[in-house]
């Protein structure tokens, strides 16, 4: 009893799906899965199986009425089978000029209700045109007529359902009036085997309008299920939005329209902000959460025709046709910018984020859509340089910028392979013991055909490129190992990056590096400016304080240019100030910086810090210092960077400043 219950719920619920579909409500159908785009493919794939049986539907029609004709026409009414006979050609013409001329459109691939409410009623007026022959002609008919009638009228309701299976409301259109008039005929003939051949006749046609509702669904089924596996395939899985693939093709589609008709684009890219950071502070599920946001964000904001897509984690692009002109594009960036980093609410709460948009307009001449993508990359690269929630549009002065970072990403990815980085050494002194105490380590590249890259060139790209911790860890083996050679009392500075101090991997790395070398952890320095500590990253902190615990030892370079300096000595337990040297270079001059650098060595000296001064270049400097009670300097004065193996000479001959 329990299996016939659920069989009967079942059969209860795939007939529901199946009504559901046969009056066109595909959402209710398949769980509210199925939008008005994917309705419209669905209806699309209908219309193309109903014209496909088109040619032979109406072949078995034109045999069907020969026939009927034939067999009719000694008993049947000749005004009433004429006109009769009239109307099914007149259905049948119709019907075939217009399959001729949907053979010359183009076959769409979405359609509206109304093409399925128009195969209904052509369903529906063949059915009416053969349910009219039985009331009209079977009365009359002789035995072998009443036979071929019932034969052609049973026919015809297997034909309908087999025609219109994949619209099953044209299905129940064609045979409802076939079989409503074939019933009221036999009802009428009063012969004792009537009831029998109308409980046959019913059963007939439920059993095929069941099956087509069933064919109907599986097949739309079948089509949803093979749309969902091509929107894996060019779809981002998180976002819903065109993949990186899909978005090339449309992008070369642009491409052709532009060098064809001159229709003018422009590629928007835009990409969030310190998306890593969110991530930490948050979760990934609310990263995650964000990016489907802000893309529906962008959905709301996208004009007609223009193609949205996610081609990386953080980065979003848009493909705008028919944008040109600077002033344009601006205003559309800015716009852009500004409603994509408003506040997006979580659980209640309002998070705040920002993004920076690269804009290219297309024209004419470009090579190809991956130039175009290039520019565009250039154009963010740009923005993100301005600073955050910023745009910038590709100018006419930025494509050669573009090629000469690129050729520059490119050499510094193979730099350290081919051995072209080495480090140089400039001596920190000791006023008081008039002794070298220390080196700082600076990082020099030598290119075999540009010679010697500036530090303040290739280092901006390194960190942008993800190419600063390899770097990094290579100046700290390298610092490490040289300082392992020197005297006990003299130490190595090592500047190192914000991005190194984003991994929990600086702190094993140090301490391996100082048991490999023997290096006593006092004798390394690790040097690091306000920058690093500006956002609200806990994680820099953390690090900083493990190395201190360590017996790392900490400087806070170029101190005075942030803002903040006060509340990171109160923070962190820094060993060493670094004042900047753009306080040293007045201070003979200006006595505003002489009273900062006063200050800064007391405060150092009563937090119990040392103090070093950068940019020492004359004898004058010096003195100012001297008498201010600095105790150590660096700079031009006391020494140029030299390389490893001068270091040693250095040391013995000592810096004696004898001018001083």
């Amino acid at each position: 009893m329990f299996g016939l219950e659920v069989r009967l719920r079942r059969g209860w619920r795939l007939t529901r799906k199946c009504l559901l579909l046969a009056i066109g409500n595909f959402s209710q159908a398949f769980g509210g899965v199925v939008d008005e785009n994917l309705a419209g493919k669905i209806r699309a794939e209908q219309w193309r199986s109903v014209v496909g049986h088109t040619v032979s539907m109406m072949a078995a029609t034109m045999l069907n009425g020969a026939i009927l004709v034939a067999a009719l026409g000694g008993t049947a009414d000749p005004l009433s089978l004429v006109a009769w006979t009239f109307a099914l050609l007149s259905g049948v013409g119709l019907v075939m000029t217009r399959r001729l001329l949907a053979r010359a459109r183009p076959r769409p691939t979405r359609t509206s209700p109304r093409t399925i409410r128009r195969i209904c009623r052509n369903a529906f007026i063949a059915g009416v045109t053969w349910g009219a022959a039985p009331p009209l002609f079977y009365m009359d008919a002789s035995q072998g007529g009443k036979l071929v009638l019932t034969c052609i009228c049973a026919g015809m309701i297997g034909g309908g359902a087999l025609a219109f299976g994949s619209v099953p409301a044209a299905a129940v259109a064609m045979i409802a009036p076939i079989a409503g008039g074939s019933i009221w005929a036999l009802w009428r003939s009063g012969e004792a085997e009537t009831p029998f051949i109308i409980a046959l006749l019913a059963s007939y046609c439920f059993v095929l309008i069941r099956a087509s509702m069933l064919h109907a669904f599986n097949q739309a089924r079948q089509f949803i299920s093979r749309t969902e596996i091509e929107q894996l395939a060019s779809r981002d899985p998180l976002t819903g939005l065109d993949n990186i693939a899909v978005f090339r093709g449309a992008a070369t589609e642009a491409m052709l329209r532009l060098e064809r008709a001159g229709e003018p684009f422009a590629l928007f890219l835009v990409d969030i902000d310190d998306l890593k950071k969110f991530n930490e502070q948050h979760g990934h599920a609310a990263g995650d959460a964000l990016l489907v946001a802000l893309a529906n964000r962008m959905r709301g904001l996208a004009r007609r025709g223009e193609r949205i897509a996610r081609i990386d984690g953080d980065q979003f692009a848009i493909l705008s046709p028919g944008l040109a002109g600077e002033a344009t594009l601006r205003a559309c960036a800015a716009r852009l910018a500004k409603m994509l980093g408003e506040p997006y609410e979580f659980g209640g709460v309002a998070k705040s984020i920002s993004v920076c948009v690269g804009v290219f307009a297309a024209q004419r001449g470009v090579a190809d859509a991956r130039t175009v993508m290039r520019n565009a990359e250039l154009a963010l690269l740009k923005a993100q340089r301005k600073g955050r929630g910023s745009f910038h549009v590709f100018g006419a002065g930025d494509d050669a910028a573009l090629l000469e970072r690129q050729a520059m990403e490119e050499d510094l990815r193979l730099a350290l392979a081919r051995g072209e980085f080495h480090l140089e050494f400039q001596p920190m002194y000791r006023l008081a013991s008039r002794k070298v105490e220390g080196f700082e380590a600076l990082l020099r590249w030598r290119h075999p055909a540009r010679g010697l890259v500036p530090p303040s060139v290739f280092i901006p790209i390194a960190e942008e490129h993800d190419l600063i911790e390899p770097i990094g860890g290579w100046v700290l083996r390298a610092a490490c190992a040289a300082a392992a050679s020197w005297p006990r009392d003299v130490r190595v500075c090592v500047n190192v990056s914000a991005r190194q101090l984003r991994t929990r991997a600086l702190c094993s790395q140090v301490a391996i590096l100082l048991e490999e070398f023997g290096l006593e952890p006092d004798r390394l320095e690790i040097e690091i400016t306000e920058s690093v500590l500006v956002s609200d990253d806990a994680l820099p902190l953390e690090i900083l304080t493990e190395l201190s615990k360590r017996g790392v030892t900490l400087a806070l370079d170029d101190f005075g240019t942030g803002y903040s300096s006060l509340g990171y000595l109160r923070r962190l337990p820094f060993d060493r100030i670094k004042i900047d040297r753009s306080f040293v270079s007045e201070i003979c001059e200006d006595r505003d910086s002489a009273a900062i650098v006063k200050s800064v060595i007391g405060l150092a000296r009563d937090l119990g810090m040392e103090v070093t001064a950068e940019g020492i270049e004359t004898v004058e400097q010096l003195e100012c210092l001297r008498a201010l009670d600095c105790p150590e300097v660096q700079g031009y004065l006391i020494g140029r960077p030299m390389a490893e193996d001068r270091v040693d000479a250095c040391l013995r001959a000592g810096v004696t400043l004898a001018a001083a």
